[in-house]
Formats: C-alpha cells, sequence, structure tokens
C-alpha cells in the first residue's frame, strides 16, 4: 500500500520537476544569449571607438556610424529571435508536459476507478459468498442436529421398547410363577386338609314300611 502511494506521488510531482527543469535551461539559454549580445556589443563599440580614433575624417566617422548601426541592428535583431524562439520552445514544451501531466492523471484516475469498482464487485461477490456459505453451514448444522436428534429419539425409543418388552416378560415370568405357586400350595393344602378330616359313619339301609290300615273300599252306588 504504501509503495503505490509513493509510485502515485513520484508520478504525479514528475511534471513539476519536468517544467521546472524546463525554466532553469530556458533561463539559462537566455542568459547565454544576452551575454553573447552584450559581448558583440561591446566589441562592436570598441571597434568603432578604434576605427573613429584611427581615422577622425567625417567620411570615416559616417561610415563607421553606419556599420556601427548595422551591426548592432543585426545583433540585436539576431538575439530577438534568438528569445523568442526559445520562449516559444519552452511554451511548446510547457503546454506538452501540462497536457502529458493531464492525460496521465486521467488514466490514473480511470484506472484507479475502475480498480476500486472492481474492488468493491469482488468485495460483494466475497460477501456474498460468504453469506451463501454460512447459509449452507447453517442449514447443515440444522440437518445434522436433526438427524442427530431423530437418530437419538429412534435410539430412546427403541431402548424404552426393549426395556418396556424385557419388563412385561418378566413381569409376566414372575406372574406366571407366582400363580403356579399359589396353586401348587393350594393343591398341597387341599390334600392335606383331606388326609387330616376323620372317616365319616356308614348309613343303615332304609326299609320299606306298609301301612297297617287298609285302604277304604270305593263305594258304588
Amino acid at each position: 500500500m504504501f509503495g503505490k502511494f509513493s509510485d502515485q506521488l513520484k508520478t504525479s510531482a514528475q511534471p513539476v520537476h519536468t517544467l521546472l527543469e524546463l525554466n532553469a535551461k530556458t533561463f539559462e539559454s537566455l542568459a547565454q544569449q544576452q551575454t553573447q549580445l552584450f559581448t558583440g556589443m561591446l566589441s562592436d563599440g570598441v571597434k568603432y571607438m578604434e576605427t573613429i580614433s584611427v581615422q577622425p575624417e567625417l567620411k570615416t566617422f559616417l561610415s563607421a556610424n553606419t556599420e556601427y548601426a548595422s551591426a548592432l541592428r543585426e545583433r540585436l535583431t539576431a538575439a530577438s529571435k534568438d528569445t523568442y524562439t526559445t520562449l516559444t520552445d519552452m511554451r511548446e514544451q510547457m503546454t506538452s508536459v501540462v497536457s502529458s501531466s493531464m492525460q496521465q492523471a486521467q488514466a490514473q484516475t480511470e484506472d484507479t476507478m475502475q480498480q476500486s469498482t472492481q474492488q468493491a464487485k469482488n468485495n460483494v461477490a466475497e460477501t456474498a459468498d460468504a453469506a451463501a456459505q454460512v447459509q449452507k453451514d447453517i442449514v447443515k448444522d440444522v440437518q445434522e442436529n436433526a438427524d442427530s436428534t431423530a437418530q437419538s429419539a429412534a435410539s430412546a425409543s427403541e431402548d424404552i421398547a426393549e426395556q418396556t418388552t424385557s419388563a412385561v416378560e418378566q413381569n409376566t415370568a414372575e406372574a406366571a410363577s407366582a400363580v403356579e405357586q399359589a396353586t401348587d400350595k393350594t393343591a398341597e393344602a387341599v390334600k392335606q386338609a383331606i388326609d387330616a378330616a376323620p372317616a365319616a359313619p356308614k348309613k343303615a339301609p332304609r326299609s320299606r314300611r306298609t301301612s297297617p290300615k287298609a285302604a277304604a273300599p270305593k263305594s258304588t252306588n
């Protein structure tokens, strides 16, 4: 992150450095041109003074003035042209630097916007994927808990059914054993009671009695 920020800062400051270097070169060129101009003018002045001092005639004086004025005009014209050319080049270079800087800044802005948009899309996609995964995990956990609960309930039901069946079978066996023991005890008690009872006396046979009175005869009218 810091490296990217440093690169962007260097890229943004590059046009400023370029303009400063261009200004320095321009001022250096103008200074050289002015130095050459004043050096030439001084040389022409010295030559003019030598000419009129050697030949102090009017004709020589006029000719020297004309020559000096012509040389001075040519030097000023050349210096003006050089200065104009230097300033024009400087303006064109500055325009090119500013235009290139603006295009580069626009490209960087578009690139940054695209990266931000793509990053936002990626974040949204990652968030959606994470939410979907969380939902899947929740559904999976709920399903597993439901399955585990159902298995536990089924296992508990089976255990309860087995325990109930075992208890019923045990109670049935105990009840059957108790009934059998009670039956055996009852039979034993009845047998003992029969054995302990005294024998009953035998009854004499009953004889048929005849009535002493004879039946009265029926009268016939």
